[in-house]
């Protein structure tokens, strides 16, 4: 199983300078099952949201409150998902073990969940263009 990080799906979703690059690492393993914590769940409906609607922060929320979530951006996640037979794995959330983990590896709060959940889940490959994951042990970062 690999971990799929934010960026990955971000770039293999919308047209960027890495977009090639992601479709590319999702070809290379797709033999593989891919998998994301809801952490990356989370982070990933906000920036496609907020990339399809030009909002951020609380102009999100009152949009969100306002008008709903937009139909083509829904519908095009559930799409990627069923395509690519991503799991949602549950995140490790132990306050405790995040902050040790973010101040041993100099990580964000969440890349620190991202972490003990793929170890929890014996997951020791990430998918993603975020250098931060290098410095995590048992984790093999790819490309």
């Amino acid at each position: 199983m690999i971990c799929l990080d934010t960026n990955i799906l971000y770039n293999y979703m919308f047209k960027t300078e890495l977009t090639e690059k992601a479709r590319n690492i999702l070809k290379s393993y797709a033999h593989e099952d891919f998998a994301i914590t809801t952490t990356v769940l989370n982070e990933f409906i906000y920036i496609a949201l907020a990339k399809v609607t030009g909002k951020r922060g609380h102009a999100l929320r009152r949009y969100v409150k306002a008008r709903g979530y937009p139909d083509e951006i829904m519908d095009k996640i559930i799409t990627a998902f069923e395509q690519l037979e991503i799991a949602v794995l549950p995140d490790v959330t132990d306050p405790k073990l995040v902050l040790e983990t973010a101040r041993s590896y100099r990580l964000l709060p969440a890349d620190a969940m991202i972490a003990l959940t793929c170890r929890h889940h014996r997951i020791d490959v990430i998918a993603t263009f975020d250098e931060d994951f290098k410095r995590v042990p048992w984790l093999k970062v790819v490309p």
